[in-house]
């Protein structure tokens, strides 16, 4: 019984750890998930504006106008790209985001230019603005440290609760064990015989053997 109840603590308290580690690893994935998008649609925005801005004045002027932002730059065909950003660059290729060399960081939008113009591409170096990149060993330090005394607060809860829920066990088991013992000692066969009827005694082979 000690040993059942010592393994009913435990499990119960590994249940609750369990589940608390479980709550806090998803929400660090989830966390740094959200922070990335975040971040990256702030420059896909940007991105948007720039071609809208550029769209509209080549429609007015017949040509591209200086970029709006200082990290963006303008380009009229890739092989005029940064050379680690040329080298990873394919003109049917759909992605966006580039890592370069030196920790630079690359955004592309590849747009159409009024009147059967052709194509251009606005070409965002973001690594000087970027906030969750710098920041995310910093950020992991943080969520660990954290999750840390929250594992550590949970397995106080659960272990108070756990001496609660197998506390009833433990009194029983030790009634169990302060409970006498008697030993039930089988009666010899005359003592069995003798207060039976002669006719009971006759349908018992063992009396009748006794006679």
């Amino acid at each position: 019984m000690s040993l059942a109840h010592f393994s009913l603590r435990r499990r119960i308290i590994a249940s609750f750890l369990a589940m608390t580690m479980a709550a806090c690893l998803l929400f660090g994935f989830f966390s740094f998930l959200f922070a990335y998008a975040v971040e990256d649609s702030l420059f896909a925005d940007a991105l948007r504006e720039e071609v809208a801005h550029q769209q509209a004045y080549w429609r007015d002027h017949g040509r591209l106008d200086r970029p709006t932002r200082d990290y963006i730059d303008l380009h009229r065909d890739p092989t005029t790209f940064p050379a680690d950003l040329r080298s990873q660059y394919g003109v049917e290729s759909d992605q966006g985001e580039f890592s370069g060399d030196m920790g630079r960081h690359y955004h592309v939008g590849k747009f159409d230019l009024p009147g059967d113009a052709g194509t251009a591409y606005a070409v965002a170096e973001v690594s000087r603005h970027l906030v969750v990149r710098p920041i995310r060993e910093e950020m992991l330090v943080f969520l660990t440290v954290w999750m840390a005394g929250l594992l550590l607060a949970t397995g106080l809860i659960g272990y108070w609760l756990a001496n609660r829920a197998t506390s009833p066990l433990t009194r029983l088991a030790g009634l169990v064990r302060s409970y006498p013992r008697v030993r039930r000692t089988r009666k010899p066969v005359h003592a069995r015989c003798q207060p039976r009827t002669a006719h009971a005694a006759r349908r018992d082979p063992e009396c009748r053997r006794a006679d």
